[in-house]
């Protein structure tokens, strides 16, 4: 533990979740018809589903502008989103399925829901990088 504590000190907890995530597991290779699939617009009363067998971590920290962000670390690549994003990154990866319009209310208690147009944008980058799918990934043959 001293070791881990020391490197992460030394080289910082982001280089640290990049470097890890970069070392244990590949990006899943998706068909063309699967990426055709998962480019199309999402409809607000859509099943999405959440892979499992992806590997994803999330970490608090700052960019190197300084600016607070949660990153999203998924097989090795990492993704930024706004610090505010924490409650809405942490109720999509509780979930195996969701009704994408559900994502809306993913706020903090005393914030508004997300406009429709700004959820459907992030649903749809996280669907082109394989987290999420269209249909069950457990049933896909």
């Amino acid at each position: 533990m001293a070791a881990i504590a020391a490197r992460r000190a030394r080289v910082g907890g982001r280089d640290l979740a990049r470097l890890w995530h970069s070392w244990v597991a590949p990006p899943p290779a998706l068909s063309l018809e699967e990426l055709a699939r998962e480019r199309r617009p999402v409809a607000p009363a859509e099943r999405i589903f959440l892979d499992r067998t992806r590997r994803v971590s999330t970490l608090a920290a700052r960019d190197d502008t300084g600016e607070e962000k949660v990153f999203l670390y998924l097989d090795g690549e990492e993704i930024d989103f706004p610090a505010t994003a924490r409650v809405f990154l942490e109720s999509l990866l509780a979930r195996d399925s969701f009704v994408a319009e559900e994502a809306r209310k993913w706020v903090p208690a005393t914030d508004e829901p997300y406009d429709w147009e700004d959820v459907r944008e992030i649903l749809r980058v996280l669907l082109s990088r394989g987290l999420l799918h269209r249909r069950d990934p457990a049933r896909a043959s």
